[in-house]
């Protein structure tokens, strides 16, 4: 209407942003006549892109005015009365645009704007494969010794671990023979573990190198083992490119170092993938810097600070932060409340979601492990972009919801109390599937059913702390409804109904008899999980894998020198 009507209609846009984008638009483009101004500022004076009397006027508000929406209003030039006017909803989202580049050579296109900074030049230079290169292997060794510190339940007590993988031995992890003498300390059952072999094929997908070296990863690793990682100097390879091609060595914390631990943390939470071949197109933020979110800024810097030798307390939700971040971080909308409950999040095609969304047996999942795949979540013909937890609903902490079985008695391999699984509840809340699980039991004496109403991320959390049985050599099946076992000394067997004070218990090993029950599984992990918050001392939690037999699965849990919890 302003083209044809030049001399007649006038536009006047208030706005905080887009403002480049707009003037292209109008003036290169359109043809228009646009004045820039900042009313709060000097309101008669602004920048002119043309030379007659302005069709558009561009009016920048500042972005601290935080009551003010943008807005678009068409007015008649001889009076200057308002025609009418468009203006954003306080509840809508804004209108954005993001880059954002596959998974698959992520990492290397990040150093490659990294090594350009350092380069000071917009342009390639000599000696950047190989600096690029040299980036590569320090970012992967971070990683490799970051996951060695990773603790799962953060206590201020942890200190100096033994590291669960031989540097000397090129990442090979340590077998451990099963005997008392080899019991792992309390200290290494709280850390997180994963193979070295996962986190190389995490790093070559990132960094888009199928070549990728182990032994020199390790290599590099080992150079920094025990090293803070504020203070890591340049590599004598980094030295040597830049001496040869003439650059400083100045910015290297900010231009090569950061960029690197950052790159360390994707390369954990990739490792964390289950199939990571699938997540090679996952579309993520070009820029690292979401990664510095307000809420996921404690654990950055606890990595950023540091000193390469004590363990670092992470939650259980903290790979699941990283890869959410850079998928969506950019959104006012993406913060630490909305991911605290969030169970499966989708954007652009693709979706990440936890290990526990599905109806597997706990001893198939491992802890912090999630799932990439291209789709949206879809149900009876809606597509939704998130699924949330429901409320969750505990059962009272009562011991008559508990049978007990002491020492010297003899107690049945099966639950003994009717669990089982109801059908879940599903719900809508804006652009969120709202997802309630239920666990039933019913009470041994009077038959009322007790229903624990948890969700998948609930459940995630409970699998955080959990370790599985070593494998043994016996031979394994299914327990009759008959079968049962003698409780050893020291040690207390329970099947419980609900939420229950596990803490007042003295014995050593509390045996959770759940066997060959879903449920009754989850339902243990759920009850520990629930009384271990806040312990000053939460002790081991063992899940019995399908290929240890219930007696070994005992006699493991007996050998720690911490309390353990086994759920069989």
């Amino acid at each position: 209407m302003v083209q044809t009507l030049p001399e007649d209609r006038e536009i006047l846009i208030q706005t905080d942003q887009g403002v480049c984008a707009l003037v292209v638009w109008a003036h290169h483009i359109l043809g228009l006549n646009v004045l820039v101004k900042q009313s709060s500022v000097s309101p008669q004076h602004g920048s002119s892109f043309g030379s007659e009397t302005p069709n558009l006027i561009i009016d920048v508000y500042p972005t601290t005015d935080a009551l003010r929406m943008p807005s678009i209003t068409l007015l008649e030039v001889s009076n200057q009365e308002p025609l009418f006017t468009i203006k954003m909803d306080h509840d809508e989202h804004r209108i954005d645009a993001i880059s954002k580049q596959p998974a698959k050579g992520y990492g290397r296109r990040c150093l490659e704007a990294s090594w350009r900074e350092f380069a000071d030049s917009s342009e390639e230079r000599s000696g950047q494969e190989a600096g690029i290169q040299e980036m590569v292997l320090i970012s992967t060794a971070f990683a490799m010794n970051l996951s060695r510190h990773i603790c799962k339940n953060p206590r201020t007590e942890l200190t100096n671990f033994s590291a669960a993988i031989d540097l000397d031995n090129g990442g090979d992890a340590r077998e451990d023979s099963g005997s008392d003498s080899d019991s792992q300390s309390e200290d290494n059952m709280n850390m997180w573990s994963t193979y070295p072999l996962r986190i190389i094929d995490a790093a070559r997908l990132l960094f888009n190198d199928r070549k990728l070296s182990m032994h020199s990863v390790m290599a590099y690793a080992k150079l920094f083992d025990g090293e803070p990682l504020y203070s890591i100097p340049p590599t004598r390879g980094i030295c040597s490119i830049a001496e040869q091609n003439g650059y400083s060595t100045t910015l290297w914390q900010k231009t090569l170092l950061d960029p690197a631990r950052k790159l360390s943390i994707l390369t954990l939470a990739f490792s964390q993938i289950a199939d990571l071949d699938s997540s090679a197109g996952l579309l993520l933020n070009h820029s690292l810097n979401v990664l510095l979110d307000a809420d996921f800024r404690q654990f950055s810097e606890r990595v950023k600070t540091w000193d390469g030798k004590f363990a670092i307390p992470t939650p259980e939700d903290v790979w699941f932060q990283v890869i959410a971040l850079l998928m969506v971080g950019h959104k006012d909308t993406v913060n630490d409340s909305f991911l605290s409950k969030t169970s499966l999040l989708s954007d652009r095609g693709w979706t990440v979601f936890l290990s526990t969304i599905g109806d597997s047996d706990p001893t198939y999942i491992n802890p912090g492990c999630l799932v990439v795949k291209r789709g949206v979540p879809y149900r009876n013909g809606v597509c939704k972009h998130t699924v949330t937890d429901g409320p969750i609903a505990w059962v009272p902490r009562e011991r008559r919801l508990v049978r007990e079985f002491e020492a010297g008695q003899t107690a049945p391999l099966h639950c003994g109390v009717l669990t089982r699984a109801g059908q879940p509840y599903c719900g809508e809340q804006g652009d969120s599937w709202v997802v309630n699980l239920r666990i039933s039991t019913e009470h041994a004496g009077d038959k009322r059913t007790f229903t624990r109403r948890t969700g998948y991320r609930e459940m995630f959390g409970a699998v955080w702390s959990m370790q599985k049985t070593r494998d043994c050599q016996h031979a394994h099946h299914s327990p009759t409804s008959e079968e049962k076992i003698a409780v050893p000394l020291n040690c207390r067997a329970v099947a419980i109904q609900g939420d229950i004070e596990i803490v007042k218990w003295q014995e050593k090993v509390i045996v959770f008899l759940t066997a060959h029950n879903k449920a009754a599984r989850w339902r243990a992990l759920i009850a520990i999980a629930w009384a271990n918050q806040g312990a000053r001392s939460p002790g081991v939690v063992l899940l019995r894998g399908k290929s240890c037999c219930f007696q070994c699965a005992i006699d493991q849990a007996s050998s720690f020198a911490q309390r353990c919890f086994i759920v069989l």
